[in-house]
């Protein structure tokens, strides 16, 4: 009765698991990728089983969370993969638009222009 119980909880928890680098990428603030949460996963994989990892450099952490990180990482890629295709329709567009934008020129950007063009000297 006791693992039966348990069997419905974890099934009943899988949904809420399911790509969720996928979700961090849609609801990301910095920018929404085509295949985001795969490649989120791939790097989470890469970097907990790699010998000398960047993100135990970078963020201090510790290596058994690092290697927690890529487990997790490999359980949700397959379930990113999908939901990342299933995605496309919003990822696509958001991507497209976002590389056909031209830049926005910064406020630092516009005063060194103005100043180092120079002005045409008027005939008197």
């Amino acid at each position: 009765m006791r693992a039966t119980l348990m069997l419905l909880a974890a099934l009943a928890a899988a949904p809420a698991l399911v790509g969720c680098a996928t979700s961090s990428n849609l609801f990301s603030k910095d920018e929404c990728k085509v295949y985001g949460g795969t490649r989120l996963d791939a790097t989470l994989i890469s970097e907990g089983f790699s010998p000398d990892p960047e993100a135990v450099k970078a963020n201090r952490l510790e290596p058994p969370v690092v290697a927690w990180e890529a487990c997790c990482g490999m359980f949700d890629l397959p379930l990113s993969v999908i939901a990342d295709t299933v995605t496309l329709p919003i990822t696509v567009p958001v991507t497209v638009a976002r590389l056909g934008a031209p830049p926005a020129p910064s406020a630092a950007s516009s005063k060194d222009q103005e100043s180092t063009v120079p002005t045409p000297a008027s005939p008197e």
